[in-house]
């Protein structure tokens, strides 16, 4: 999970244009960058079509159709990628400071759910807004503290997952790990045999022990 802050975000009806930019920009970047050779890449906007379609444009006018095809690159609001995947996602949540967080309903909880569901490897949060505009228990700043402090987890969690450990030296170790916010799988399935644990750090880096 990456969170980019745009700094001078703004809306205008439903553009965003600095997150358009911001975005536009970093699959600039994911082209030249010879580690992601080959990565297919989407772009979902939270909020209304225009966003969606003003991205359009500018891939259109900056990124060349041989790039657009080999990569897959296509954009949209959330129901365009029901069902479908890519590499790399970079979500634009549109959003400036004094808008309201979005409603907390089924349907948009279903949206964003769908958006931030459909990345195989990595997805970008571009925002203009901070977790601080919103109330805590809303949606809008649930999402972005999730991009913000990505392996943070729940005492309930943990509890359940440190259970699943064999041993007190397994559980010592497990406590260890936590302790320094890494994300801790136990006794995780692999060829009929099971790894006592997966430990998950940074940019999605994962070591089994």
């Amino acid at each position: 999970l990456v969170d980019v802050l745009v700094k001078g975000g703004y809306r205008k009806v439903d553009v965003n244009d600095p997150e358009a930019r911001a975005i536009i920009n970093e699959i600039k970047a994911i082209l030249e960058d010879p580690a992601l050779l080959g990565r297919t890449i989407g772009i979902v906007t939270l909020l209304g079509m225009e966003q969606s379609a003003h991205l359009t444009k500018m891939l259109n006018t900056e990124i060349s159709p041989t790039d657009i095809v080999a990569r897959k690159i296509a954009v949209g609001a959330p129901p365009m990628f029901q069902g479908r995947e890519r590499d790399i996602m970079l979500v634009s949540m549109v959003l400036a400071p004094g808008d309201r967080t979005a409603a907390n309903r089924l349907d948009i909880e279903q949206r964003f759910n769908v958006a931030l569901s459909r990345a195989r490897d990595r997805i970008y949060l571009f925002r203009s807004v901070k977790e601080s505009d919103f109330d805590p228990d809303t949606l809008t700043a649930k999402l972005i503290r999730h991009f913000r402090q990505p392996f943070t987890q729940n005492a309930r969690q943990v509890a359940a997952l440190r259970d699943r450990c064999e041993s007190g030296f397994e559980r010592e170790v497990f406590d260890l790990l936590t302790q320094r916010n890494f994300r801790v799988e136990p006794q995780v399935e692999c060829g009929g045999y099971r790894i006592d644990f997966v430990v998950e750090g940074a940019e999605g880096r994962r070591l089994a022990v």
